[in-house]
């Protein structure tokens, strides 16, 4: 056992200075999910679509949007099924930033069978499950259904 620490330095011939780096820990594959919106990423209040709209469900999407909640179209963002294939509802809710959606006629992609007309709440996130946008056109009682629904979804916390 060697007591005097200066003597040490007699015991080797070369001395060598190793620098050691901190270790980094191997990262797990960072989430490349995104979604294709029409309109603001950071839109509080969604729309999904099985498809993109045509004619007059386009225009009836409009007018409930500007006539009866009184929004601007930029308040809302429209998200399409069929821009997203492979989104599921869980994926949809981890990368966006709206507080309410409204899913017309994809009910079985939100995971449930059954259109409620009830706001729904999930994580922070409360969801409104109703027809597709052609079934209200000539059904006033639906159209009522629809528009208490909806009075609801945006008075929802």
């Amino acid at each position: 056992m060697i007591v005097n620490l200066e003597n040490l330095t007699d015991l080797f011939d070369e001395f060598y200075v190793v620098q050691e780096t901190a270790h980094q820990p191997v990262k797990e594959r960072e989430n490349t999910l995104k979604v294709n919106l029409d309109g603001k990423e950071q839109a509080e209040l969604m729309f999904v679509f099985s498809s993109r709209l045509q004619g007059v469900d386009d225009e009836m999407i409009h007018k409930l949007i500007h006539n009866a909640m009184k929004l601007n179209r930029e308040t809302v963002s429209f998200m399409y099924l069929s821009d997203n294939q492979g989104l599921s509802f869980g994926d949809m809710i981890k990368i966006t930033s709206a507080k309410r959606v409204l899913v017309w006629g994809a009910s079985k992609w939100v995971g449930s069978e059954l259109i409620s007309y009830q706001p729904i709440g999930v994580h922070n996130l409360q969801s409104l499950l109703v027809d597709e946008p052609a079934v209200y056109h000539n059904n006033i009682e639906l159209k009522t259904k629809l528009w208490t629904a909806s009075q609801q979804l945006m008075k929802a916390q």
